[in-house]
């Protein structure tokens, strides 16, 4: 147990670091890459990047069910099915590469025709593709390192590796840039980073599992049809998800225009760099929550659950309010004016974090049970039905129309849905369970809204970044005392000041010692 907690802990340390790192990365090289591109080959990078995360889910979901498997293997260690689990994933995603090179090569020739590129830039945007392409293949081929190192809670190696990988790219980004490749320095940066990182993942993984054995006698196919019959409804959920990622960035080329790309690209940065952040929270919680139901420990599940489900919720309102009250001086500050999208965008874009993470808890929680189809199902309904909205309300509010269809199109199917999947788990009542803690939240929301609209409206600095740090600050500050009064109850509230006690109690021991 404590060796669970202790690399949730490093996990979730290092996710938290690269997180912070990207976000400052980012802040720096978005701008630096503006001074080179313009918005309309900028918008080429940021659909490429959506629509080329398509290509992964030809795996069938091989990888994210074996993921599964294996963490509920490692609650009770069995190397050799391990093993077998492992070549049998292996292998069939070495056929699948095959598949995805051809079917990425015919959209590298219609991606200039499909968004209407302009003829000066469509030669690179081919390269683009291409490019980027090899680097989908490269990363798919090395999937099965990666999910061994994920289920066995080395996620904080995974991290540092992804660490590597910024480092690398940001360098090589920069100098290319500077010599003049344009467009293709991000691409060029990208594959050469994935190539080195990717390697530094499979000498990690086999030097962490020595009796870690790939063999082709070993791939099974009655493992493969364990994997694809659960990797299937994996599949098909991810196809969900990616749709409605990337809906909102299609939706806009198509039916508006390249710059609007750009414009949503840029103002809601900041709101996927919180959404990264909150999903630290559940993501690197799947490995243990898998061993606890593979122990068959429903209790400990449950109450892990919980602590995810508070957690995440009351970050995400505290930080999606935030965002919305700062988020227009720091993107004008940032990149201009030009490339802000107004205050209804950024209320789009707070509302879907807050529905993001009022999910993810859920969906991790009935993954790493094993029960896929159900969720599944519902995500596919959700996004067709997101697809739908996007298109009316686009055609008549515009961005903000699209953003606002995702988050419609997750109250209508998923945020009512999988609590009710994950009460019939945890065998509760499903009203009493969305009630018992949906109501604190809806209370902190508004209260927290009502803050944040009265902060937007304020102008506390002419300078449009201290303006923006001021506000930011001033309503998490505010928004977080609300959440720990109103949405934890007393013994959570307990833990967390013990917790807090017991870190500064050692640290203050280890200042003692030196």
């Amino acid at each position: 147990m404590a060796s669970r907690t202790r690399n949730y802990l490093a996990g979730l340390l290092s996710g938290y670091t690269v997180t912070f790192v990207t976000v400052a990365v980012g802040l720096w090289l978005t701008p630096f890459t503006l001074r080179f591109l313009d918005r309309e080959e900028y918008a080429i990078f940021a659909l490429t990047g959506d629509i080329l995360m398509w290509l992964n889910l030809l795996d069938l979901g091989i990888t994210a069910s074996f993921r599964v498997k294996v963490a509920q293997l490692t609650g009770r260690p069995d190397a050799y099915n391990i093993n077998r689990l492992a070549s049998t994933a292996f292998f069939s995603q070495t056929g699948v590469v095959f598949l995805v090179a051809l079917i990425g090569g015919a959209f590298v020739y219609t991606f200039p025709t499909f968004f209407k590129v302009r003829p000066d830039l469509q030669t690179q945007a081919m390269q683009l593709v291409g490019l980027l392409m090899v680097g989908v293949i490269i990363n798919m081929a090395t999937q099965t390192f990666s999910a061994l190192l994920v289920a066995h809670q080395q996620i904080h190696i995974d991290n540092l590796i992804r660490l590597a990988l910024i480092a690398i790219r940001t360098g090589l980004t920069v100098v290319l840039l500077l010599g003049g490749l344009k467009l293709l320095s991000l691409a060029v940066a990208n594959v050469t980073a994935i190539s080195i990182t990717t390697s530094l993942a499979v000498l990690r993984c086999y030097k962490m599992l020595p009796d870690l054995t790939i063999r082709y006698r070993l791939a099974s196919w009655d493992q493969l049809k364990s994997l694809g019959n659960l990797g299937i409804w994996f599949s098909l959920g991810g196809l969900a998800g990616i749709f409605i990622e990337s809906l909102d960035r299609v939706v806009a080329a198509r039916l508006l225009s390249l710059e609007s790309v750009t414009t949503l690209a840029l103002t809601s940065r900041v709101y996927l760099l919180a959404y990264g952040v909150l999903g630290q929270i559940t993501n690197i919680a799947r490995p243990a929550l898998g061993q606890l139901f593979g122990e068959g420990k429903l209790i400990q599940a449950l109450n892990s659950y919980r602590n995810i489900f508070i957690i995440s919720n009351g970050l995400a309102i505290s930080l999606a309010f935030s965002l919305f009250a700062a988020n227009g001086w720091f993107v004008v500050w940032w990149v201009g004016s030009e490339n802000y999208g107004g205050w209804w965008l950024d209320l789009a874009l707070g509302l879907n974090l807050i529905i993001n993470c009022w999910v993810l808890p859920n969906r991790a929680t009935l993954s790493a049970a094993l029960i896929v189809r159900p969720q599944t199902i519902s995500r596919v309904i959700e996004g067709i039905l997101n697809l739908s909205l996007a298109i009316i309300l686009g055609r008549y509010f515009g961005l903000p129309g699209i953003v606002f269809s995702t988050a419609l199109a997750g109250i209508l199917t998923s945020c009512w849905y999988l609590p009710r999947l994950t009460a019939a788990l945890f065998q509760r009542n499903y009203l009493k369970f969305i009630w018992q803690e949906g109501k604190k939240f809806l209370i902190c929301g508004i209260l927290i809204a009502l803050i944040a609209l009265y902060l937007k409206s304020l102008m506390l600095s002419s300078h449009y970044l201290i303006n923006a740090g001021l506000v930011f600050f001033i309503n998490f500050l505010l928004a977080t005392i609300l959440v720990f009064i109103l949405a934890c109850d007393t013994a959570f509230r307990s833990q967390i000041r013990h917790s807090l006690y017991s870190l500064y109690t050692n640290y203050h021991q280890k200042l003692a010692v030196l």
